[in-house]
């Protein structure tokens, strides 16, 4: 019997012959049959597992589990189902698959030992963290708490928050926090939008937008009319951002305001010198067009013309001026049918139209017989006959204004040599 190793108690042997001999263990007579309490074993000749003889039917038997004999009695081999400590077994599930807990060299799976289990997201068998598999197998993300410049990422402090300095929280970048990265940093940011559009109400510098922060705003609650960059009135952007009356302020959303306070002088280019043709009206006239250059008006309020032409006998004259499609007639042949008024029109005394002027257009000349008109009689200034220039009250000054010259009569002809619109708008 081997040392230290107890059989169990034997009660009896039972022989074929039918000889009882009580024994107490560990012998047995050629073909009798070992019963012990609870039933019979194996064969007699067939020995015992772990009785340290390799009898037949067993592979190997050293008396207990070695590094090379299994508990029982088979060699050890990884894979056989049987857990042998001694030969550095950690576990045996009798297959291949080294994704079930239990590898095919019978060693536990683990976190780190380069092989893919069903329990992990990656395993690269290394243990940095800064790489695309951080610890614990799990595959690297932006609020891990570590830093994986391969994957783009310059911050990470693993908080999960998007208001700090390193927004790693859902949605985060792990990029140093910035304005415009759409995420508001409490104590350092107004507002952040996550768009470099400052016609809204969070512009450059994360600062929410105010009236004066020179950005012309056109959303929000209170979308501005202008924003030249300060609050002050007087210089055609008012306080509230609102356009004063009269002005234009041009700006596109985002940018800073001009503002330009009325009246608004267009003229035309100087020295024309358009042929006003001896009895043309109303076929041949002298046209010239200006375009009103301001954007952000008002509509308009007043016109005044100011015409420069040489012209002999103003009885004569017919003008007129067209924009956005109303026309208004200046003057047609003043002081006829009658005996007409035979003074003249010189470039160097403009006159002008004007609906606020005391003297009708009718009256062009006055009592300056024969002489030249504004230069005699001080008179310069007529309101349109039979027109009005207040048919162009709350039309859009934008666009072209036409002004024309034509002679109604033989013998008499000119030349219209400049034009000035000067437009007060609302």
């Amino acid at each position: 019997m081997s040392p230290g190793r107890h059989l169990p108690r034997l009660s009896a042997v039972r022989c074929t012959l039918g000889l009882l001999v009580a024994l107490h263990a560990g012998v047995v007579a050629g073909g009798c049959l070992l019963e012990r309490e609870g039933g019979l074993d194996a064969p007699a000749d067939g020995g015992v597992c772990g009785d340290g003889v390799v009898a037949p039917g067993e592979e190997c038997d050293d008396g207990g589990e070695t590094a090379s004999c299994d508990a029982d009695c088979t060699l050890v081999a990884c894979g056989d189902g049987t857990v042998n400590a001694f030969a550095g077994e950690a576990c045996d599930d009798a297959n291949d698959d080294d994704t079930d807990g239990c590898r095919a060299d019978c060693s536990l799976t683990s976190c780190g030992n380069g092989v893919l289990d069903d329990a992990e997201e990656c395993d690269d068998g290394n243990d940095d963290d800064t790489d695309a598999c951080t610890r614990g197998c799990l595959l690297a993300r932006c609020g891990d708490g570590f830093v994986q410049p391969g994957a783009g990422e310059a911050c990470d402090d693993g908080d999960g928050h998007n208001d700090d300095a390193c927004p790693d929280g859902p949605g985060g970048t792990c990029q140093p926090a910035a304005c415009g990265d759409g995420f508001l940093q409490e104590g350092v940011e107004e507002c952040d939008d996550g768009n470099d559009d400052d016609s809204d109400e969070c512009v450059a510098g994360c600062l929410g937008a105010r009236c004066g922060d020179g950005f012309l705003r056109l959303t929000g609650g209170s979308p501005e009319m202008c924003d030249d960059g300060n609050a002050m009135a007087g210089d055609g952007c008012g306080a509230g951002c609102a356009r004063e009356t009269g002005a234009c302020c041009e700006g596109q959303p985002g940018e800073t305001s001009s503002c330009t306070l009325g009246p608004h002088i267009v003229p035309s280019a100087a020295s024309l010198g358009l042929d006003i043709p001896d009895n043309g009206y109303p076929g041949m006239v002298a046209c010239v067009d200006v375009t009103f250059p301001l954007t952000g008006c008002g509509a308009v309020a007043e016109v005044e013309i100011e015409m420069a032409a040489d012209h002999t006998w103003v009885s004569d004259v017919v003008a007129y001026t067209v924009h956005d499609g109303t026309r208004v007639d200046l003057v047609d042949r003043p002081k006829l049918p009658g005996l007409g008024d035979s003074s003249n029109l010189s470039a160097s005394f403009p006159i002008t139209f004007d609906d606020d002027a005391s003297t009708s257009a009718e009256d062009l000349g006055g009592d300056v017989v024969g002489g030249t008109i504004c230069e005699g009689n001080s008179a310069c200034r007529y309101h349109p006959d039979p027109g009005s220039l207040a048919d162009f009250d709350g039309a859009s000054p934008a666009g072209t204004w036409t002004f024309c010259a034509g002679d109604g009569a033989n013998n008499d002809e000119g030349t219209l040599e400049q034009v000035v619109f000067t437009i007060q708008t609302d």
